[in-house]
């Protein structure tokens, strides 16, 4: 008897968090910044978006990769946007960073930091980082909603449940909040639709970045009575 993919999944989630209970929910701050960093670097090593927008620094790629998510880490940081990470045995295994799409100011703090990773990436890259922000804006809901930037988990610890403790403690900061309608993402990767559709994420588009990076938009809505 062959059960269906989805309840496969479920089985195979459930029991993952089962055998796992040693898992807690932390903050990233700037003490862990580099810590984190380095946790996304490597869940993001073979990303078809970071081996797009480094297409030009290929002698330098896992330098390029750290100064991205260094970047991105840090302008949640000083944003104070939700950036947490799963802990276990006092080790970050798994990052997700969270945002709002309502009008925040960028803090001053951020002038240099803006300045340096433009003059790193160079206008190719940068170029790159544009049209792939111009393309999801056109698949961004209208409605306030929040925003998964990025969700990683180590590869020394992938398929342990971390994914969906991350997931969860996105869904709950959302639900939490007043006026969020729900979560907005997209993913490189097809095999990860399949996993956010069974954490009830619905599927906007898809589009082809540039002709090269394949891309799918979904969309969780709000459940505020889970």
């Amino acid at each position: 008897m062959h059960l269906p993919v989805k309840e496969l999944f479920r089985l195979v989630m459930d029991k993952k968090i089962i055998n796992n209970p040693d898992k807690t929910v932390t903050g990233i701050s700037k003490d862990t910044l580099d810590e984190s960093v380095e946790v996304l670097v490597r869940a993001f090593e073979d990303d078809p978006i970071i081996n797009y927008f480094l297409s030009d620094h290929e002698s330098n790629y896992m330098e390029g990769a750290r100064r991205i998510f260094k970047y991105q880490c840090l302008m949640y940081i000083e944003m104070d946007l939700p950036i947490f990470g799963i802990l276990q045995n006092s080790r970050i295994t798994g990052i997700a960073c969270l945002s709002v799409s309502e009008n925040k100011k960028r803090p001053d703090s951020l002038i240099e930091a803006d300045k340096e990773f433009e003059e790193f990436m160079g206008l190719l890259s940068f170029g790159r980082i544009k049209r792939y922000m111009s393309l999801k804006k056109k698949h961004t809901p209208d409605e306030l909603h929040h925003y998964l930037a990025a969700l990683g988990v180590h590869p020394d610890f992938q398929e342990q449940g971390f994914g969906r403790l991350l997931l969860d403690e996105v869904q709950r900061i959302t639900e939490n909040h007043q006026e969020s309608t729900g979560i907005f993402l997209e993913t490189a990767k097809m095999k990860n639709v399949e996993m956010y559709r069974y954490f009830g994420y619905n599927l906007l588009a898809t589009e082809k970045l540039d002709g090269i990076v394949d891309l799918w938009y979904m969309f969780r809505p709000v459940r505020k009575n889970d």
